[in-house]
């Protein structure tokens, strides 16, 4: 266990699994009014019940779509500002994918996201195989006693419902059984195990990658060793391997907004710009209006 004090959640959802309609539902709300989320009323502006204000708000927060002022309440990030001038309804990929990266890297508020996609290599495990690896890593952050063990149970449950490759024809915004992050088909399941899935690179913007490089790069420059097997790397988060990490890589150099260096022993990549994460996003959503 490690020695300082560290932030953790578990449960913000309240057993509710993210729903589509709630994004822009929220996102509509919090713009119309910061004060949404500290009045009795906000179950009827949001249309459901308390327990699912609290997992809308606590999903809002969790994908940084959101954040909370102590003087001002609700109010929309950059990125929540650009989904609600853009893409309100989830229409882009690219927006699906900015919103699995904000939650799988989320280690305060999202805990056993960042644990599963940082720490659990999962190969065909069941729901308790998981379960009983997130617990192992959790007791490296904090003793149990200070966590609830049903809490991470239910946080599998809801994780593993929520990246599942939707098995519907017809996808319904509102259907209970649906969320937005299954799209990705990130999670498998066969016989009730669970496998991480390199996902249809086809449907992987570069610019997702790129969103991600620069959000885990710390100078101007890192290896693409980092950008696999480090906390909140490309290779972890986007479940991708080296193989298909290099193509991107490439596809990014001919892009011209980053270098890539191959020596022997010391693969390297180097920015060749300012930009920062928040401003590839910008360019995304500019240039699909255009």
């Amino acid at each position: 266990m490690a020695d300082k004090k560290v932030k953790f959640r578990l449960k913000g959802h309240a057993s509710f699994v993210l729903r589509e309609g709630w994004i822009n539902k929220g996102i509509r709300a919090v713009y119309e009014d910061n004060n949404l989320f500290r009045e009795k009323r906000s179950a009827d502006v949001l249309g459901v019940g308390n327990n699912m204000v609290q997992s809308i708000r606590y999903w809002l927060k969790a994908c940084n779509i959101i954040k909370e002022v102590p003087t001002i309440g609700a109010e929309l990030t950059e990125f929540g500002d650009l989904i609600r001038q853009y893409d309100p309804c989830l229409e882009e990929l690219f927006t699906i994918w900015i919103l699995h990266c904000n939650l799988a890297c989320n280690k305060d508020l999202a805990t056993t996201w960042y644990l599963f996609f940082n720490c659990c290599e999962v190969e065909e495990l069941t729901r308790d195989e998981i379960f009983n690896q997130l617990q192992f890593e959790m007791k490296k952050y904090t003793n149990e006693a200070e966590y609830s063990v049903p809490s991470i149970r239910d946080d599998v449950m809801v994780l593993t419902h929520m990246y599942l490759k939707n098995r519907k024809k017809d996808y319904e915004p509102e259907d209970n059984n649906v969320c937005p992050l299954s799209l990705l088909e990130l999670l498998s399941e066969n016989r009730d195990k669970y496998s991480k899935e390199q996902p249809n690179l086809s449907k992987l913007d570069r610019r997702v990658v790129y969103y991600q490089i620069l959000a885990q790069m710390q100078n101007n420059s890192i290896s693409i060793d980092s950008l696999m097997d480090n906390e909140n790397s490309v290779g972890k988060i986007l479940n991708i391997n080296r193989v298909s990490l290099n193509r991107y890589l490439d596809a990014l150099a001919s892009d011209g907004l980053i270098t890539v260096t191959r020596t022997a022993g010391l693969d390297m990549i180097y920015k060749s710009n300012d930009m920062k994460p928040i401003d590839v996003l910008y360019n995304f959503y500019h240039n699909i209006t255009n």
